[in-house]
């Protein structure tokens, strides 16, 4: 009996003695950058660029290119994009490509003559082609 109580003694000490283990939970993660609302933010020109509008300077108002512009895919084995946004004549072309810092204007003097500014060039026949210099770089329908 003596050996029992011992033992509970024991027992008794060696678990008072051992250090309890708060549990706590962590503190919550804080983002510091704020993420901007789809829609909140604008351009110079008020364009929501999150939304996908971007400011022509043809049409003088925000459009998405993708849907109002002609997609022409790159010639080349990558998957870039221009788009082609076209006045009332069809005689000026906004052309949006990642190529160049701005949109350029593109003019052509007649019907069957191509859109041209500096060494650009778009063509149509069968199909749009666009040309930097005379190298094609992308083609659309």
């Amino acid at each position: 009996m003596k050996k029992g109580i011992v033992m509970i003694v024991v027992l008794f000490g060696i678990f008072s003695c051992t250090k309890k283990s708060e549990t706590q939970e962590p503190a919550p993660i804080v983002d510091s950058v704020k993420t901007p609302i789809v829609g909140s933010d604008q351009d110079p020109h008020g364009c929501k660029t999150s939304a996908g509008y971007t400011w022509s300077n043809l049409r003088k108002e925000c459009v998405r290119i993708f849907e109002v512009g002609k997609r022409l895919d790159s010639n080349q084995k990558d998957t870039m994009s221009a788009f082609v946004i076209f006045d009332e004549t069809e005689n000026k072309a906004e052309l949006f490509t990642i190529l160049e810092k701005e949109p350029l204007i593109l003019e052509r003097e007649s019907k069957n003559r191509p859109w041209v500014n500096s060494d650009w060039q778009l063509s149509k026949s069968k199909g749009f082609v666009l040309k930097k210099g005379n190298q094609v770089l992308f083609l659309g329908k």
